[in-house]
């Protein structure tokens, strides 16, 4: 989420509403003006990116010799060259900017020297440490990430120093909220900037360290959703982000909701059906998720995702293999209620769902299966997509 730091300087109470706009807040902008707009970013979602980061499962961790996990932390034991790594692709988005959390708890420092010991690798990427690249002592911190073109897209606890004995307590990524800026004359879209390049530019923030790359380590217990992670968002030229005179709102959004809230949508090679819930009747096939029933009763693929209020949402999906006078049931869960939804023909789906009365976190259930009226026993489901079909008029700012 985003909030906007209180007595922003666009912000004045004039009653004498100078300025001709309709409103007591108002302030004459020239195109040559410098404007700074200061806030807070926290993740959209609480939902862990990392599959069994509370290691109260070993199911998504690959453990060479010397790693376990029991009691829901993971054990680095007389590890000599070995590596934990989780076996599920993350899901991270080149540039992209994350919040990482975790709690490392060193039992036996061993030989190993500063600058020598446990480290800790995301998408390839070293976290950055007190100690450079490893690490002899204990550590509770957060992290700001950007993740650089993607490479592994999993995370790898290793050592450099064989000794060292250590446990994880949990490892926790979230996708921070990022920062747009829409420009109304009332309900009208003027003007919509996601990037700020040139002399105008907008910083991500944590512990007076500005992200430009890689990390930025922050050391402490922080929750995911404290406010760490600041932005500054300073325009040195109006001319170059919009050509309108007159009256105008700016609204600062997320971007995050621009993205699609599905995780694994396509059904990728590399996640196969990871991250729904497939019920017997359910394979994977040609980045397809694919039905065919040879149970009793029917089965589901389940996905639980999560939404922000405040905006008019669009599902899609495609399916093929529907034969004539057969149809398909889509079960939507959503804070509005319960809906299904039946199709009889092949090819793109779409509902749509107006979430604009409601604010925070949303959670929102997606179900496909046959019906039980006319049902089509074999289908494939591929594409699967919600995305908000206004976000740059969600306001962000007080």
């Amino acid at each position: 989420m985003i909030t906007i730091k209180e007595n922003q300087s666009l912000g004045f109470n004039i009653t004498s509403d100078s300025c001709k706009c309709g409103g007591v807040y108002c302030q004459p902008i020239l195109t040559t003006d410098k404007t700074m707009i200061q806030g807070y970013v926290t993740p959209q979602s609480n939902v862990n990116l990392v599959t069994d980061g509370d290691f109260a499962a070993s199911t998504n961790w690959n453990l060479g010799a010397g790693w376990s996990i029991s009691a829901g932390k993971l054990f680095a034991t007389n590890i000599a060259g070995t590596t934990a790594t989780s076996n599920l692709p993350i899901g991270l988005t080149q540039d992209r900017i994350y919040l990482i959390r975790t709690k490392v708890t060193v039992t036996s420092v061993g030989s190993a020297t500063p600058g020598n010991g446990w480290k800790i690798k995301v998408n390839d990427q070293l976290l950055s440490l007190p100690q450079l690249t490893a690490n002899n002592s204990s550590l509770t911190g957060t992290w700001l990430f950007k993740c650089a073109a993607i490479a592994t897209d999993v995370v790898e606890f290793s050592t450099n120093e064989s000794t060292i004995d250590f446990n994880v307590d949990y490892f926790e990524m979230y996708e921070l909220s990022e920062v747009g800026m829409a420009l109304y004359n009332g309900s009208t879209l003027i003007d919509d900037n996601t990037t700020f390049t040139g002399s105008n530019f907008l910083h991500y923030i944590i512990d007076y360290g500005i992200l430009t790359s890689g990390s930025i380590l922050y050391e402490g217990d922080y929750a995911y959703n404290e406010e760490v992670v600041s932005f500054n968002l300073y325009i040195d030229d109006w001319s170059t982000i919009t050509t309108y005179t007159g009256c105008a709102t700016i609204k600062i959004y997320d971007l995050l909701t621009t993205y699609n809230h599905i995780r694994n949508s396509y059904f990728d090679a590399s996640y196969l059906l990871s991250y729904w819930t497939a019920g017997a009747d359910w394979a994977w096939n040609s980045s397809k998720a694919c039905y065919t029933r040879a149970a009793i009763s029917r089965n589901f693929l389940t996905q639980t995702f999560y939404v922000p209020g405040g905006s008019e949402y669009l599902f899609e999906f495609t399916v093929d293999g529907i034969a004539a006078g057969k149809e398909i049931e889509v079960i939507f869960t959503t804070p509005l209620g319960i809906d299904s939804w039946f199709y009889q023909t092949d090819g793109n789906k779409s509902q749509s769902f107006d979430l604009s009365s409601f604010s925070g976190q949303q959670t929102m259930t997606i179900s496909f299966s046959e019906s039980t009226s006319n049902p089509e026993l074999t289908f494939c489901i591929d594409r699967v997509t919600c995305t908000s079909t206004a976000p740059d008029s969600l306001n962000e700012s007080a």
